[in-house]
């Protein structure tokens, strides 16, 4: 796996994951409000925002590592072929192993409603006690039809849970 860590970051109690492939147009927005977030919530913690990218020809790895943050940034891309937002998260959780994180947290890189303070609800809730939270946000009708269509609809039918 390709690695570029430019604070040398070996530890980290928060690490926040920002999966990507050809995101070069949207990384850069999420990555701000996340160390906001970061900054503004969990100043005393030692944290890392991840960039999960796939060897995005875009550029997306670029633009991560230079968008200025308070937070250090670690980018992450599979060497081989194997790519998809799956193989992402899955190096990202190898990474949070590596760093000893006690909390975590992923966000897409094209969202255009994160705030500061979706940093504060989903790993706040985590510091509480939490296992797992997800959010519950606006988004446009056509946004996430395999999610609506698909994966829930599955996953109610296996699990009986709504």
């Amino acid at each position: 796996m390709r690695e570029e860590n430019p604070s040398s970051i070996k530890k980290a109690k928060i690490v926040v994951g920002i999966p990507s492939f050809n995101e070069a147009d949207s990384i850069a927005y999420v990555v701000k409000k996340v160390d906001e977030g970061l900054e503004k919530y969990f100043k005393n913690y030692q944290k890392v925002i991840i960039n999960s990218d796939n060897n995005s020809p875009d550029g997306t790895g670029q633009v991560f590592l230079q968008t200025k943050t308070k937070t250090p940034k670690i980018y992450i891309s599979p060497s081989s072929t194997i790519c998809g937002k799956g193989n992402n998260l899955f190096n990202f959780f190898l990474k949070i192993k590596e760093l000893g994180a006690e909390m975590a947290m992923t966000v897409d890189a094209d969202l255009k409603s994160i705030t500061p303070e979706w940093v504060k609800c989903l790993l706040g809730s985590v510091e509480k006690g939490y296992n797992f939270i997800t959010p519950l946000y606006y988004r446009h009708k056509f946004d996430a039809s395999i999610t609506n269509h698909l994966c829930f609809p599955l996953i109610y039918g296996l699990l009986g849970y709504n």
